[in-house]
């Protein structure tokens, strides 16, 4: 049976994989645009001075027209430069300054910070179809994942009183699991950073996001079917694990030093 089980994770295709979660959320996020009229999600910001049910739509259209370029794997690095703009954009303007104003509070740091994993996110899907030839797209969109998930993790012990309600009520010992979980988030961020783990802890880390679609925030959607902001954690945690998925793909390209930033 381990032959066989060693055998199906070797044909695993974490760029496929990751792909298709990342351009599936894409959909969700263009969905969540077009239902509202307006930015729904909390990934891509409002356009200041832009009309909120113009810009909605246009943000709907990129988002969409690059989901369904990340499902049929084709006009990716247009697809690629158009989602970091769109990330990218509204992070510079609206989500940093923000984030600036109340520099010394760790949780104003979250949302631009996911931003960033998504700006990465979007450089990943435009590099998927050769990450050989654009080692430094992987590169970046790795460190931003990396740091994501190490800050995510520290602020579950910093936050653990409001992290622990998030724990689904079958688990037992909610506060047992909050750190459990921070401590998978950190041990993940640090292997996406070393050399030698880079592949196992992104394969990790997507399954792990994953089952967190799966067991967290799919039923709190569902519970909550009328809040945009538990629709929003849906798709993103679905894009977030394929975006691990993504750079344990691509890690498979660089098996000789897979971070070595002096040869980008």
């Amino acid at each position: 049976m381990l032959p066989a089980m060693e055998t199906n994770l070797r044909r695993l295709d974490p760029v496929t994989l990751g792909r298709a979660c990342f351009g599936l959320a894409m959909l969700g996020f263009a969905a969540e645009h077009f239902a509202a009229l307006d930015f729904a999600s909390r990934v891509v910001l409002p356009w200041p001075g832009v009309n909120r049910e113009v810009g909605a739509c246009l943000a709907g259209a990129v988002l969409a027209a690059s989901g369904l370029a990340a499902l049929s794997g084709r006009g990716l690095r247009v697809a690629g430069t158009l989602l970091a703009l769109l990330f990218g954009f509204g992070l510079l303007i609206v989500g940093l300054p923000k984030a600036l104003v109340h520099w010394q509070v760790g949780a104003a740091w979250t949302n631009p910070c996911k931003i960033l994993v998504f700006v990465g996110g979007a450089v990943l899907l435009g590099a998927s179809a050769d990450f050989a030839t654009r080692r430094g797209a992987w590169i970046f969109g790795r460190l931003a994942l990396a740091l994501f998930l190490i800050l995510g993790g520290v602020q579950h012990f910093v936050y653990a009183s409001f992290v622990q309600t998030l724990v689904p009520r079958y688990f037992p010992a909610p506060l047992f699991w909050t750190y459990a979980a921070g401590i998978a988030l950190i041990a993940a961020g640090i292997g996406l950073s070393v050399p030698r783990t880079v592949r196992p802890a992104g394969l990790a880390a997507g399954a792990m996001i994953f089952t967190w679609f799966l067991i967290l925030h799919i039923p709190r959607a569902v519970a909550a079917w009328t809040d945009a902001g538990e629709w929003s954690g849906v798709a993103e945690s679905l894009a977030m694990a394929g975006i691990a998925w993504l750079v344990a793909g691509g890690a498979a390209q660089f098996p000789s030093r897979p971070d070595s930033l002096e040869e980008t």
